[in-house]
């Protein structure tokens, strides 16, 4: 009896304010629930966060993986910034990472 948010997306919240070093000042979320609405659950929530220090970040979580998707994970960590990027995606049993820095 959780919430997305609530069970993966505080690991998240906590990620981006940790990089950022900045606390979360406004926030703007959408979700929809369709496959878990039987169990008032959301299937997926995307929210626009603005933090303190100007950084803005994007948080997708999501519940309802569509037939046939052989992932049980489905992760991704993209953080584009003035002097670089970095990018880490777990995929099933998969882990790529990718640093650009300029």
């Amino acid at each position: 009896r959780t919430s997305v948010v609530f069970f993966l997306g505080v690991h998240d919240l906590d990620l981006m304010r940790w990089i950022t070093g900045s606390e979360i000042v406004k926030v703007h979320a959408e979700s929809v629930r369709k496959v878990l609405r039987d169990v008032g659950a959301d299937d997926t929530v995307f929210a626009v966060i603005k933090f303190a220090n100007g950084a803005v970040g994007c948080l997708e979580l999501c519940w309802a993986m569509p037939p046939g998707v052989p992932a049980k994970l489905d992760a991704r960590l993209d953080i584009l910034g003035t002097r670089g990027e970095v990018s880490v995606t777990v995929h099933g049993d998969g882990l790529q990472m990718l640093r650009v820095l300029k």
